[in-house]
């Protein structure tokens, strides 16, 4: 049954990064008519809950019978987008903060193991200075 006008399984036509990409994708499936839905992957799915970090990587799924529609859609605007962005982004500007290391972009797993690495090294640096003022 998987693909027939009768079908309710729902495909995968796109996989975003965030709750905003999935969110614009499903505004522009609605304006051409075609109902999806927004289904977590990973830690922040709705295995665990839902809302841990607004970076929580989204499937946009739709009904099999208008997924290759949808999937058109989605790539044809995409496509338009990344020409409007490569012609209207200076290369200069974009190299530059690659060089500096401004264009980093870390998840939120990121976020917590430089937070721990730093918690250790302050507490590594107060029981030297105990030590140390303990022997005097």
């Amino acid at each position: 049954m998987a693909g027939g006008p009768e079908s309710h399984e729902l495909v995968e036509v796109a996989f975003v990064q965030n709750g905003v990409e999935a969110s614009m994708i499903q505004g522009l499936l609605e304006t051409a008519g075609i109902p999806s839905i927004q289904e977590g992957v990973g830690i922040e799915g709705t295995r665990i809950g839902v809302g841990w970090s607004p970076n929580a990587p989204q499937r946009v799924m739709v009904n099999a019978n208008r997924a290759d529609e949808a999937r058109t859609l989605v790539e044809r605007t995409l496509a338009e987008n990344e020409i409007e962005a490569i012609s209207s982004a200076g290369t200069e500007a974009l190299e530059e903060q690659i060089a500096s290391g401004r264009a980093r972009d870390y998840s939120l797993i990121g976020g917590y193991g430089r937070a721990l690495l730093i918690s250790i090294g302050v507490l590594g640096l107060a029981f030297g200075a105990f030590l140390l003022l303990r022997s005097l």
